[in-house]
């Protein structure tokens, strides 16, 4: 959406026409209604459509009602940064951005719903267009703003133009715009738009096919970040004991059936509705196991007949963040394990193909574990989770174990920093001093600090910072305190704290920052 050019007198002083196509001469305005004054236009057909929604959902075009601004500055911040747009931002800046700042023009990147997530370009023209609220944080659905090329475009699903005396809104009819859906390509479903708002050129067929352009750019990024995480499940379920078989798949996140067995018969399962506790069904009734193949949301589907009996290979979940005690989660069970029972487990389920009795016994204490105290608690340990679970010589959990722990190591292999940092609920069973326990905790502590840190994100470093575990952070202080201009409060404020806690940081120690800082639940 732009302002309108003016364009030079041909020789001769007769005005040049406009180098924009004239708008389709099909079916008339609804209600016949002037726009901005002049005699009523004839739109083309997409243009009457939308504004016929616009006049049953009882949008204002009088001018005085404009778009609202959803987003503030902070709460955008983290939006912004997950959701998938975020990725391809860097490729709309390098496609687009030196094109609409030369032209006066400014670029917008929406999500589904056409809130608008960034909007970059030519300075004066993004002043200029914030009088009527095309700002970062304010939403350009159809339904809330009226006829404009970014809501248009997703209540269609498909690229529109749009020009000055086209919008519904009187207030936006000074601008011209062209703007196209991004589609995720797993699921195939509409994640966001991009607009390019600026002059009557701006929603000429020149200014659509650019946008139309960037738009198979960006979706053939994405679909590059699809394959790579394809990939990568696939590495993570052919290391798995329990292969696909029968009627079993390895699903994406979007549906996609990437691997199934010789029963399964389809390309793509799509709806499920899981009940939390592994299971799940599809709207056609039919029941599933669902079992969690890395963290990107991928899984492995199994359909299962009427029988309510336990399935043997439905996955054990352990979580052990923040937790003086581990809580186990099978078959609808929840347990609440003792302190050395919980410490057994976490290492068991870091031992994929198992581990001995001496090595767990080195793992469990410093001295000399009585190999008949062992015996004993796997002995109490197999009467709470069930004797089909634990085997022996070495000791192996028969089933899959998915962790809390190995959720937020995931989410760091993947770069996936805020996801990683809002799911770490402290250090992993803080108050246990095996030898074992205490490595795995210092070593994912330590991982998440340190990507925080060389991340240099205000907000994240601040979340950090007001945990329990990570409030005496004098390194993460004096961090986030290099974030803020000289002069700034924050940055004193910052640079104090870092003063008042300038003692050595081990991890693991007392009460300063590290896994031992947390006050863990039970």
């Amino acid at each position: 959406m732009a302002q309108r050019e003016t364009h030079p007198p041909r020789p001769g002083g007769e005005p040049r026409a406009s180098a924009d196509p004239p708008v389709a001469d099909v079916a008339g305005a609804p209600g016949g209604v002037p726009a901005g004054g002049r005699r009523s236009p004839v739109l083309r057909p997409v243009v009457a459509q939308s504004w016929q929604r616009c006049e049953a959902a009882r949008i204002s075009r009088d001018g005085k009602h404009l778009p609202r601004v959803q987003r503030q500055a902070d709460e955008l911040a983290g939006y912004r940064e997950g959701h998938p747009l975020a990725s391809i931002l860097p490729t709309c800046r390098d496609l687009l951005g030196d094109v609409v700042r030369e032209l006066g023009w400014v670029f917008a990147l929406g999500d589904e719903r056409g809130a608008l997530l960034w909007v970059e370009g030519d300075p004066r023209t993004r002043s200029r267009i914030e009088r009527i609220h095309f700002v970062e944080g304010a939403l350009w659905s159809e339904d809330a703003a009226g006829t404009n090329a970014p809501g248009t475009a997703l209540a269609v699903g498909a690229p529109v133009r749009i020009r000055t005396e086209e919008h519904f809104n009187e207030a936006v009819r000074p601008w011209s715009c062209a703007a196209s859906p991004i589609r995720d390509p797993d699921s195939g479903q509409v994640i966001g738009v991009l607009d390019i708002t600026g002059g009557d050129a701006a929603a000429g067929p020149q200014a659509l096919a650019l946008v139309r352009a960037t738009t198979r750019a960006v979706e053939a990024d994405l679909a590059r970040q699809v394959a790579l995480r394809d990939l990568r499940a696939h590495e993570t379920y052919g290391g798995t004991r329990h292969a696909p078989e029968g009627a079993a798949a390895l699903v994406s996140p979007g549906g996609r059936v990437l691997v199934a067995g010789s029963e399964l018969g389809l390309t793509r399962i799509a709806g499920v509705t899981a009940t939390g506790d592994g299971r799940g069904r599809l709207p056609d009734g039919r029941r599933l196991l669902i079992e969690p193949v890395g963290v990107s949301g991928y899984v492995i589907v199994r359909f299962v007949d009427g029988s309510d009996e336990p399935d043997p290979l439905s996955p054990l979940r352990l979580s052990v963040l923040g937790r003086d005690t581990a809580m186990v989660e099978v078959d609808g069970r929840t347990i609440r394990l003792g302190p050395r029972h919980s410490e057994i487990m976490v290492l068991l389920a870091r031992a994929r193909e198992g581990i001995t009795a001496r090595s767990l016994a080195e793992d469990l204490s410093c001295k000399e574990l009585n190999p008949t105290t062992l015996r004993v608690d796997m002995s109490r340990l197999r009467a709470l989770v069930g004797e089909e679970l634990l085997a022996s010589r070495p000791y192996l959990l028969r089933r899959r174990v998915r962790t809390d722990a190995q959720v937020v190591e995931g989410l760091l292999d993947e770069g996936r920093l805020q996801e990683a940092l809002a799911l770490y609920a402290g250090p992993l069973l803080p108050r246990s001093h095996a030898p074992g326990i205490v490595r795995l905790r210092a070593a994912l502590h330590e991982r998440l600090r340190s990507a925080l840190l060389a991340g240099y994100d205000v907000h994240l470093l601040q979340r950090w910072l007001d945990t329990p575990w990570g409030a005496d952070d004098t390194q993460a202080w004096q961090t986030l305190s290099g974030l803020f201009p000289v002069g700034s409060p924050r940055r004193a404020e910052a640079l104090e704290r870092a003063e008042s806690r300038a003692t050595p940081r081990e991890p693991g120690s007392q009460p300063q920052t590290g896994p031992e800082a947390a006050t863990p639940s039970s």
